[in-house]
């Protein structure tokens, strides 16, 4: 069993729906399907922990889609996206609440297609490469290329152009708007 544990004690404390980082790091390369991911261990509601980082990292702060390795090329993307979106299915097919786990659905193509095949494919790669303008950070493209899955205990997320895997626990999606009667509730207590 792998326990994740936030970076309480070193960090100020964070607002709601911020993302943590994992305080345990294994040394190597973690193989998910090795994991047993349960967010009902996690200490705080509606939060990211981080599960998996990026695919790559830039060559240099604030970098667009030039200074990441994963991206450079058609097969790049492909041999690195391609285990990681595997990786996903396997964890929705063991963490989802009834014996029927979705199948995934590209957030960018809109297909069902196998998913981790169709995440390092030619047509996916042809609609993803013109998303990815030069001079723009990566930390500002990406927000449009989450993947959310409500799972036992919890939310899993995935982020089909960084490759990043995060996890959250409770049954709010961490940065979710309220349902509109909280949120009407709130503006009368807190009209700012």
């Amino acid at each position: 069993f792998f326990f994740l544990k936030p970076l309480a004690d070193a960090w100020p404390k964070l607002r709601h729906g911020q993302i943590r980082l994992l305080a345990e790091a294994v040394a190597g390369s973690v193989r998910m399907g090795e994991i047993d991911l349960d967010p009902s261990a996690l200490q705080l509601e509606e939060t990211w922990f981080a599960v998996q980082g990026p695919l790559s990292l830039g060559t240099r702060e604030h970098g667009d889609w030039t200074t990441f390795a994963h991206l450079a090329s058609k097969r790049a993307f492909k041999e690195k996206i391609m285990p990681r979106a595997k990786e996903v299915v396997k964890l929705l097919e063991k963490l989802t609440p009834s014996s029927c786990a979705p199948e995934p659905l590209c957030t960018l193509c809109q297909t069902w297609a196998d998913y981790g095949e169709h995440l390092g494919g030619p047509k996916h790669w042809s609609k993803l490469h013109p998303l990815l303008p030069d001079g723009v950070p990566i930390e500002k493209l990406k927000q449009q290329h989450w993947n959310y899955w409500q799972i036992c205990h919890g939310w899993l997320r995935f982020n089909e152009l960084t490759g990043e895997l995060q996890v959250s626990k409770g049954d709010a999606q961490p940065g979710a708007p309220l349902p509109a009667p909280e949120a009407a509730h709130l503006a009368e207590h807190h009209p700012y």
